[in-house]
């Protein structure tokens, strides 16, 4: 049954959208009880745009739409009002959510009551569907509350005193109270342990999707799941089975991350050094803002944060001192968006927007760490049912059954400014048919020029109606800017808290705009941009819309699961990426999404850890598909002499310059001049290496390299001048040696020279990059190196390129030459410095700086 649930279609209904409504109308109720009707429906559009424009659009006949909405009012109404009075006069959570890893469970309660002492009283579940006249409660939603009963005795060590299904449907008798007996709570365990057991089933391959589907074909949808994917071919069933068990092992993955984080956190470990989330926060309520729930945290000491979060990141928020010795949390969870990152504070923007001040605020420690939640894995669930639906030569043209088809219209004038690799990628992109694949290496132009071309060329075209998504929120910001900067109007899906351009937001617009008005503009605009999760839980769009064509952005970072259904929106996908930098991130280990269908193999799959975009690019080299990819060769980033290593080793020698005036000077054009040695050294040379002795009681940082790091970015200040100091950039493959780093840089410099990881600086640029690579033993090579291979069988490093490929002027490289040197790239990086660079030993710099050994480890 929970497979077919998996499947289900995410397609709009009237049912689901009633229900959503009565939902949020009746949390309105429980903290406004003199709000109108009215003035709630504005409030709901707000929130869900989209689905007005649906209902509008399934209902045929002028005021039809608000016929209906009228008719759910006066059906629900007045009792939504009536038990809303009621549970007002106490305590109570909206919405609150629970995770108890003890039973495996989380859940969100619509309404829980509490007494005096803050303790559970009345579990309030809402149901907007049909009443059951001969029994109390649905079967289906017994067994939810039991669930919840679990969940709450996990947290609270005792159960609510009442447990009310609430159907509001049922003018007379709409609060059933459920009296539950120790039998039921066995059975509903017994049911949580078969559905784990069939999922391990299905996911190790003890038993066959077909044969799960088969048996479902009696359930609801059942049949049309069944017929859809006995329809596929062998090649196509085989791939969308390897593809569920790759997110079923996903899901588990997330789930052991979070219990490992958990139970960490319960025996105290954490703290300044944690590299999951932030602990020993103090809630500041007069700095929060309240009224729309945007909360300010600061740590407790003088430490300054060291965390892998960043704005627009999911979290989850839970007081630390709820958190008990045996892992049990003793409280809701809160979950919401980072908004801001200080030096020392934190703001969080929450989901839920009916958090009372009261109960946040009686907590002292908080602690928050990303939210590894399932509604992405769940919308990739219903993305595959969209594979599965489409049209036969569809799917087979994505696998790489079938070559992609090319258009036989005219390109059109291309501007003149363009290079001739520019002209060539995009008049590939132009002629797709099913899609294109637009290799961009660092500095190539690939949003700024080739993006921006493409979206001027197509949208001159009548009924062309584009989305543009990429992997995270700090991408699409760019996405954005060179959109605004074409004079491109767009809408932009995604919470405005997390964007740098709010204004360009569907939520922005729903809140200032009339229905008609907004409808009218939405309709007007033919370009959507978002990233791939805000498309995903937003499938209302695709009823809305169809796309003729799809672009991705850093589609080298989004993983096949991710992509799939999306490709079945539009008509034809371009992909813009570059497998040689950093991959898709998997929680689960990279041997667990190898494919093992041989005939996926002999097609040219290789794992599910990597990016369609990897995938399809392998599969057109080896089918000699040139037609539908070409790759950016002319670079105007990086100085002639920093190109030529990455070039060499990553992109076959096939980078060029552009031409720009940096990148023929002899000289670091730094506009102040040298006044110490150092500062002389680092005026002399684009590309050094400063060799330290490794550290053998350290793992993971390198207190040494911190110091010589921390030396070269004051003087790395004093060249460029303070107003230039942005342009220095420092990368640590840890954060842990993030965290040396920046302790050890003076307050008024944390601000202004970033130091982060190498995945944290992928997109960017600096004039100098200095890396400090913080390895101390042989082993950790396989943490410092992301290692591929191509299709000509070379093996690429896409950390080192990442890490080389940032700066226009100047790379400075701090290490352990003895122990990079295991790895063959590093040693031809090693040679390559000798030779064309400068090579120097801690002692040299040591003499330089006038010190003994505080260099050394």
């Amino acid at each position: 049954m929970w497979v077919a649930r998996a499947f289900r279609s995410s397609d709009f209904s009237l049912a689901t959208f009633s229900g959503w409504l009565l939902n949020l109308y009746f949390d309105y109720l429980l903290l406004f009880r003199e709000l109108s009707w009215g003035a709630f429906l504005r409030r709901a559009f707000a929130a869900r745009p989209l689905g007005f424009l649906l209902l509008d659009g399934l209902l045929s006949g002028a005021g039809a739409a608000g016929s209906v909405l009228e008719e759910v009012r006066r059906e629900n109404e007045p009792v939504l009002r009536q038990v809303a009075g009621l549970l007002s006069q106490r305590a109570f959570l909206i919405e609150p959510a629970f995770i108890a890893p003890h039973y495996g469970m989380q859940g969100r309660v619509d309404v829980l009551v509490l007494d005096e002492r803050g303790a559970p009283e009345t579990l309030v579940e809402l149901k907007t569907g049909a009443v059951p006249q001969r029994q109390a409660a649905w079967d289906e939603h017994r067994a939810q509350v039991l669930c919840y009963e679990l969940i709450l005795q996990e947290a609270f060590e005792q159960p609510p005193r009442r447990r009310w299904i609430f159907y509001c449907r049922d003018p007379h008798a709409p609060i059933r109270e459920l009296p539950l007996k120790p039998k039921e709570f066995q059975w509903v365990l017994q049911q949580r342990n078969r559905r784990v057991w069939s999922e391990w089933q299905l996911m190790s391959g003890s038993t066959s999707l077909g044969d799960v589907l088969e048996a479902l074909r009696s359930q609801p949808g059942g049949e049309e799941l069944a017929a859809a994917y006995g329809s596929c071919t062998p090649e196509e069933r085989a791939y969308v089975e390897e593809l569920v068990r790759f997110l079923l092992r996903e899901q588990w993955a997330q789930w052991q991350q979070f219990l490992i984080v958990e139970e960490a956190t319960s025996a105290g470990i954490g703290g300044a050094r944690s590299q999951v989330g932030l602990s020993d926060l103090e809630l500041l309520s007069e700095a929060s803002d309240w009224k729309r729930l945007h909360l300010c945290f600061r740590r407790t000491d003088e430490v300054a944060f060291l965390t892998a979060l960043r704005p627009g990141d999911p979290v989850i928020l839970f007081p630390q001192d709820a958190v008990k010795r045996t892992g049990r949390l003793a409280s809701p969870v809160l979950k919401g968006s980072v908004r801001s990152l200080g030096e020392r504070e934190l703001w969080v923007s929450l989901r839920n927007k009916h958090v009372e001040p009261w109960w946040c605020q009686q907590w002292g420690r908080w602690r928050v760490q990303p939210d590894t939640s399932e509604h992405l894995l769940e919308a990739q669930w219903a993305a595959l049912r969209d594979f599965l639906t489409s049209p036969p030569e569809r799917r087979q043209r994505l696998l790489g059954m079938l070559p992609p088809r090319q258009r036989v219209q005219p390109v059109g004038e291309l501007p003149p400014t363009l290079s001739p690799d520019q002209r060539e990628v995009i008049e590939k992109a132009l002629a797709a048919a099913d899609y294109a694949l637009l290799q961009g290496p660092p500095g190539t132009g690939k949003t700024r020029i080739v993006l921006r071309t493409l979206v001027e060329l197509l949208i001159r075209q009548p009924g062309e109606n584009l989305l543009i998504v990429a992997p995270t929120n700090r991408a699409v910001d760019e996405v954005c800017r060179v959109l605004q900067e074409a004079a491109q109007p767009f809408v932009r899906l995604g919470l405005k808290e997390v964007t740098e351009h709010p204004e360009t937001t569907l939520g922005y617009a729903a809140e200032r705009m009339a229905p008609q008005e907004f409808a009218r503009w939405f309709g007007e605009c033919r370009i959507v941009v978002g990233t791939v999760a805000s498309v995903l839980v937003n499938p209302e769009l695709k009823q809305l819309r169809r796309f003729t064509t799809l672009i991705v952005d850093e589609a080298s970072q989004v993983l096949e699961s991710q992509l799939i259904g999306l490709l079945c929106w539009a008509e034809r996908a371009l992909l813009i990426g570059d497998e040689r930098q950093l991959p898709a991130v998997v929680v689960q280990p990279t041997a667990s999404a190898a494919v093992r269908d041989e005939r996926l193999r002999k097609l040219g799959f290789v794992s599910f850890a990597e990016s369609l975009f990897e995938r399809l690019l392998r599969q057109c080299a080896q089918n000699g598909w040139d037609y539908a990819y070409g790759m950016l060769c002319r670079q105007a980033r990086m100085h002639e002499l920093l190109q030529h290593f990455p070039s060499v080793a990553f992109y076959g020698g096939k980078l060029c310059t552009a031409g720009a005036a940096h990148q023929r000077q002899q000289r670091v054009a730094f506009p102040v001049a040298a006044a110490t040695p150092l500062e002389e050294l680092l005026s002399a040379h684009r590309l050094l290496f400063i060799d330290c002795l490794p550290d053998p009681e350290a793992y993971g940082y390198h207190q040494g390299e911190a110091q010589i790091v921390a030396h070269l970015v004051r003087a790395l200040v004093r060249l460029w001048g303070a107003e230039a100091a942005r342009g220095i950039g420092v990368i640590a493959p840890y954060r842990l040696q993030v965290y040396a780093i920046r302790q050890l840089l003076p307050s008024a410099l944390r601000s202004v020279v970033t130091v982060d990881t190498v995945e944290r600086f992928q997109g960017s640029e600096r004039e100098s990059i200095v890396i400090s690579l913080a390895v101390n033993h042989p082993w950790e090579l396989s943490f410092l190196q992301s290692l591929a291979q191509l299709p000509d069988g070379t093996v690429v490093d896409r950390r080192l390129n990442v890490m080389l490929t940032r700066a226009r002027q100047q790379v400075i490289l701090v290490g352990s030459s003895s122990v990079v040197r295991h790895s063959p790239l590093y040693r031809r990086l090693l040679a390559f410095v000798s030779t064309h660079g400068h090579y120097l030993r801690v002692e040299e710099l040591a003499t330089m700086l006038s010190v003994r050994s505080p260099l050394l480890p």
